[in-house]
């Protein structure tokens, strides 16, 4: 079995990048989900490009969107962390482009311009691969799919220049809800996971979380998806790790330095399902 990088700075270096990328409703300017892309998607993978990738056989998973770093070609030797990006409900069904209507997904349609810190972080760190959930009945959650999922992953292992060990999952909302659910499943696959907004209903086992950096985000009185299940998650991931979560009650958390940490827990007085926007 492969040793994954988890050291606590490595993993809290990737785990704020990787929120970034979640943090773009409140940065980019709203668009219409029917505003057409800047960029058409194209059929292989390509630097800078969204492809669209179908899996012949898939039910619950019928394909996913891949995005390559801008400088994928100019550094053949490096090996590129991944992202696992699970959307939420609203691109479940219809056509697999749906995936980019919003946020972040649709930035990397969007944008080129590596000038700031925040497009260098999206656009030229991270191979970002987003599964499609077909919405097929009885199989509309990702944890319900996990083969699937696991065949995406191998695809994108065995096609192209990524790290295998450095392979980080999050999603928010129903996405929030598979991260919790997939990376219990498959804890193996993953150096780390960022639940957002996402209930525990899919957890197979907490034990399976117990060795796994996590940073779970979740507005303390959201009124969408109550977050007692996702605290009662975190209890019992203390209970079963020996070591207690870095909690937060506020968005951005610095002075904190979360270099220091593994586990993390985000919990703001907020009503709102959105946990996302503000961090």
């Amino acid at each position: 079995m492969r040793t994954l990088d988890r050291s606590p700075f490595i993993v809290a270096r990737l785990l704020p990048a990787l929120l970034f990328a979640l943090c773009l409703p409140t940065i980019l300017p709203a668009q219409e989900a029917t505003d057409p892309p800047l960029r058409e998607f194209v059929d292989t993978p390509t630097p800078g490009r969204v492809a669209i990738q179908h899996l012949e056989d898939g039910v619950g998973i019928d394909g996913y969107t891949v995005y390559l770093p801008l400088s994928y070609d100019t550094r053949p030797d490096h090996a590129w962390p991944v992202i696992v990006y699970l959307n939420g409900g609203l691109a479940v069904g219809g056509e697999i482009s749906v995936l980019h209507n919003w946020d972040m997904p649709r930035m990397l349609l969007t944008e080129t311009d590596l000038s700031t810190e925040r497009n260098r972080l999206i656009l030229d760190t991270f191979v970002i691969v987003l599964p499609h959930l077909a919405g097929a009945e009885g199989r509309d959650q990702f944890y319900q799919n996990v083969p699937e999922l696991e065949q995406v992953l191998d695809r994108v292992i065995g096609s192209l220049r990524v790290d295998a060990d450095r392979i980080h999952c999050t999603g928010l909302s129903r996405g929030g809800h598979g991260t919790w659910g997939v990376a219990s499943r498959i804890p193996e696959r993953f150096a780390s996971a960022a639940p957002i907004g996402g209930d525990t209903g899919g957890v197979l086992r907490y034990s399976a979380l117990a060795d796994l950096p996590i940073w779970v985000i979740h507005n303390a009185r959201d009124q969408r998806v109550f977050p007692t299940a996702a605290f009662r998650g975190v209890a019992w991931i203390e209970k079963l790790a020996g070591t207690r979560f870095l909690k937060l009650d506020r968005y951005v958390p610095d002075p904190i330095d979360i270099t220091q940490h593994t586990r993390i827990l985000t919990a703001v007085d907020a009503t709102s399902h959105d946990a996302w926007s503000p961090m």
